[in-house]
């Protein structure tokens, strides 16, 4: 996981019952605009599959 996308994740990202994470979105910063949220440019299935297990 890039840190970006783990300096995004929120508590509605993280599946506790699963043991599951959904990484939808990363910070980014840049000159002109400073630091923002911007999502991830994934297709739907895309998205389903970049799910990461936590660890127990």
């Amino acid at each position: 996981m890039r840190r970006g996308e783990m300096l995004a994740l929120q508590w509605p990202d993280i599946d506790f019952d699963n043991s599951r994470l959904a990484v939808n979105k990363y910070i980014k910063y840049t000159v002109v605009k400073g630091t923002f949220v911007s999502f991830t440019k994934k297709t739907k299935q895309q998205k389903n599959d970049h799910l990461t297990t936590v660890c127990d």
